[in-house]
């Protein structure tokens, strides 16, 4: 743009001109050279929010197609439901198991605070499934988190996504599981995961 600009100048001094006359096609030059540049400016603006929303597409569909993350999802969704937790077990009873509260918290209580050091309270079968589900479910939030934080996507572009059942988490579930999940992210140092829960919550007061 500036080299063009020179170039420009030392063309009109060349020629028997007006300085007026001179200093309006200047003028006329830099308005031209600004409106390129602002044109070019909004294109790569448009061709990197195009590229962020496919970025996000891509992550998001990985996300909801994750067999556990839809779990915990219904899981977060109903207060209480029976939830196929073992679809690789022959009989239909033995695939199912009724999930509310109680099990979710119960399930999320870290294994140190189950019981005593001397009478020490192991995990049942579906309450360690429950765990074992919700570590991916978390370890994908800590990824969206990331994503966010390095400004690969945007608070608003999550908003689509996330309002819904993250608010659930934030606040329309017992107190005793909100308490119980906040607890378990603490204890596990899962802080990505915590600041997007408060960034969720923002996003689902705002939509409310």
């Amino acid at each position: 743009m500036e080299l063009f600009c020179v170039i420009f100048k030392c063309v009109l001094n060349s020629l028997n001109l007006s300085e007026l006359f001179k200093n309006m096609l200047t003028l006329i030059t830099v308005v031209i050279g600004l409106g390129t540049l602002i044109k070019a400016i909004v294109e790569y603006s448009k061709a990197q929010a195009w590229k962020r929303a496919e970025f996000l597409a891509g992550v998001m569909k990985e996300f909801v197609n994750d067999p556990n993350v839809r779990l915990a999802k219904v899981m977060i969704d109903w207060i209480s439901r029976d939830v196929e937790l073992f679809p690789e077990n022959k009989k239909k009873e033995d695939k199912r198991v009724w999930v509310n509260d109680e099990i979710l918290i119960e399930a999320l209580t870290p294994e140190n605070w189950k019981g005593t050091n001397e009478n020490p309270i192991g995990y049942e079968e579906h309450e360690a499934k429950i765990r074992d589900i919700f570590d991916t479910f978390f370890e994908k939030l800590a990824t969206i988190s990331h994503y966010l934080e390095t400004k690969l996507i945007t608070k608003q572009d999550l908003r689509p996504y996330i309002t819904h059942w993250i608010g659930l988490i934030n606040g329309n579930r017992s107190e005793a599981l909100i308490s119980q999940i906040d607890a378990y992210l603490i204890k596990y140092n899962l802080s990505d995961v915590i600041k997007l829960l408060k960034i969720s919550k923002e996003l689902y007061k705002s939509s409310k």
